[in-house]
């Protein structure tokens, strides 16, 4: 059942591979704002409403939380490593895994917490 609902859940999540073809549409803010090395993450869809970030180094027994500052709509993992967004804030719940460079401008459901994997 977890192996088919984070499939399904990776199928509605849009991944948005890193350089020019990541343009942000007209009126939103880039991921480009999230800071090299660095896992971003936005209230608003289209990464507006941020960005809130998580700076190395990082740790992969370690759930990056901002209380009071989330839960994000979009996405962006620029950190080197595979990052997992949780659905719950204490990295608990749905999830789906991002490789490095990719983000999504809108997540299927408000992230709350995210772990690096295979630092």
């Amino acid at each position: 059942m977890r192996r088919l609902t984070t499939a399904l859940v990776a199928t509605l999540f849009t991944l948005t591979p890193a350089g020019p073809a990541a343009a942000a549409p007209a009126g939103h803010r880039d991921p480009a704002q999230c800071p090299g090395g660095a896992v971003c993450g936005w209230r608003e869809t289209g990464w507006s409403g941020g960005p809130v970030y998580w700076s190395p180094p990082f740790d992969s027994r370690t759930c990056l939380v901002e209380d009071g500052l989330g839960p994000f709509n979009s996405v962006w993992n620029d950190s080197g490593h595979p990052v997992r967004f949780y659905r719950g804030g204490n990295c608990d719940g749905s999830y789906v895994d991002l490789d490095a460079g990719t983000g999504s401008p809108q997540t299927p459901w408000p992230v709350g917490s995210a772990r690096v994997l295979e630092v």
